[in-house]
């Protein structure tokens, strides 16, 4: 599916995917002197439809940013490049490290099986490095690099794009959609949520890497919500009487109760295609693990402490 929308002589156009793979979007800027895309899709047949649009434009395609390393936002370069010759793609030295990390992550865990010939295991990496805070122009469209760090994947940069008063956040926001915590930073997750609050205004649009457009304040005050509901339902289960295993696992009956309080939590958000259960049991999984490494550090540091100097 695809949608416009204007702002001044420039044009923001989303192409969303359907339940296979994930309702992720790629957006494309268009301008009088050619088209910046934003990140690539999932599968090959997306991409495929996504490059008949932009060359239906009759307009150059001046570059591919990439907004963070998950292998639904970038698998599509392939196709693009394909389609249009070498055209430069562009990210952080940060997203860029992790794009191979999250490929082959992403093919031991298997889920990549199922795509069968419409994914394309090869990745391609940028060629363009951009730099934290850095502005890129391309054409006659100038964009502002916001490096967040860690947050929904290991790197998640924000590009904002002032002629338009637009941000295209990746997985950095999500509309109307559980927030994925599965890479364990849901305290990072809302520092760059945090930095997002400081730096633009409430009324700036977002461009997110899944479902729709929406305003930077409202989007803000959801996912900072969420998270914290999510934080909130896991420190309730664990802390209660016999719900952890020596090793600081929750017990099955403890997980159990878990994922389906964090299901209510959910309030009948968007799940990506996926059952409600499967998105709880792996935000779960991380927020646990989250919590384990922080008590290590924790201890780690107390004990450092107490050791004569």
């Amino acid at each position: 599916m695809a949608t416009s929308r204007s702002a001044g002589a420039v044009r923001v156009h989303a192409y969303e995917s359907d339940a296979r793979s994930y309702h992720v979007n790629a957006h494309w800027v268009e301008s009088d002197q050619g088209i910046v895309l934003i990140d690539t899709l999932l599968l090959k047949s997306d991409a495929r439809r996504l490059a008949e649009k932009l060359k239906a434009t009759a307009k150059p395609l001046l570059a591919i940013l990439i907004t963070h390393p998950h292998v639904d936002h970038f698998s599509g370069t392939g196709v693009l490049r394909a389609a249009f010759g070498p055209v430069p793609v562009c990210a952080t030295r940060a997203t860029a490290d992790g794009m191979l990390r999250a490929m082959a992550k992403a093919t031991a865990q298997g889920w990549l099986k199922a795509l069968g010939d419409d994914h394309d295991p090869d990745v391609v990496l940028p060629d363009c490095v951009l730099e934290p805070d850095a502005e890129v122009t391309l054409g006659n469209l100038a964009f502002r690099v916001l490096d967040l760090g860690g947050m929904e994947s290991e790197n998640n940069t924000v590009f904002h794009l002032p002629a338009a008063g637009v941000l295209f956040g990746g997985d950095a926001t999500v509309s109307n959609a559980v927030y994925f915590v599965g890479d364990g930073r849901s305290q990072k997750a809302l520092d760059g949520l945090r930095q997002l609050a400081s730096r633009f205004a409430a009324d700036t649009s977002v461009y997110s890497g899944h479902y729709r457009p929406e305003t930077l304040g409202a989007l803000l005050r959801e996912n900072t919500r969420q998270i914290e509901r999510m934080r909130e339902v896991m420190n309730a289960v664990r802390a209660e009487p016999g719900a952890l295993t020596d090793a600081g696992q929750l017990t099955a009956a403890a997980r159990s109760r878990a994922v389906q309080a964090l299901v209510g939590a959910a309030e009948q958000r968007e799940g990506y295609g996926m059952d409600p259960r499967a998105v709880a049991s792996m935000n779960l999984q991380e927020l646990m693990r989250e919590w384990r490494e922080s008590r290590q550090a924790h201890a780690a540091a107390a004990g450092n402490e107490a050791r004569p100097q």
